[in-house]
């Protein structure tokens, strides 16, 4: 629908509505489409982060999710969500007012989900995309384009603490990070971690 957008290129994941079937406020009114991994052995005893880049822009209430199972080879898998996009989800809802590249152009956006959880097992990871009922006379189902698909097994330090609603951190030679947070309360209890957030260092301190 909007040709080979891509973050990482040259080209990437992508499902939607073709755009000689795009009905806006008419339909279609459903449609679910799947893109599912092979099995992948997560190591043990690692914070284990899933990374991707999305461009999702739809009706109202489409919708899309990220689902991990654990593959423990059965025919039925348990698919839990780890992110989602559109209705039921935290997210906003993403309008696309326009039907092509050149008007909307590709708005990627970097994702990172905490899969620590399913260290030492065998997952499978699934991307689904669903149509629901159309809502506005105005909006097109451009769909969902992923990119850059990424798992990084990693160990976090604790690099320091901050009262402050912001944290600086300096010093960092050339090269990628994975940096997360977490919140100690007055008992001294902590939370769990957040998500991950990758931050590409490209001039570091000896650059």
């Amino acid at each position: 629908m909007r040709g080979h957008l891509f973050h990482g290129g040259p080209r990437s994941f992508w499902t939607g509505v073709a755009t000689q079937d795009q009905q806006p406020a008419v339909g279609p009114g459903q449609g679910t489409s799947s893109l599912t991994s092979a099995a992948v052995a997560l190591p043990a005893r690692k914070n284990v982060v899933l990374s991707y880049w999305s461009d999702f822009a739809n009706d109202a209430i489409d919708f899309a999710r990220v689902e991990v199972a654990v593959d423990d080879g059965s025919d039925h898998l348990s698919w839990d969500t780890v992110d989602s996009f559109g209705r039921n989800s935290k997210d906003e809802y993403t309008l696309s007012f326009t039907k092509t590249p050149t008007e909307s152009g590709p708005r990627f956006e970097h994702r990172t989900i905490d899969l620590s959880r399913y260290a030492g097992r065998s997952v499978r990871l699934r991307f689904t995309y669903a149509l629901g009922a159309p809502q506005f006379a105005n909006v097109w189902r451009t769909g969902w384009y992923v990119d850059d698909i990424s798992l990084v097994a990693t160990e976090f330090r604790e690099i320091g603490t901050t009262t402050k609603t912001r944290f600086g951190v300096t010093g960092r030679r050339a090269g990628t990070y994975l940096y997360r947070v977490r919140a100690v309360f007055p008992n001294g209890v902590r939370s769990g971690p957040s998500n991950a957030e990758q931050v590409l260092v490209t001039l570091g301190k000896n650059g």
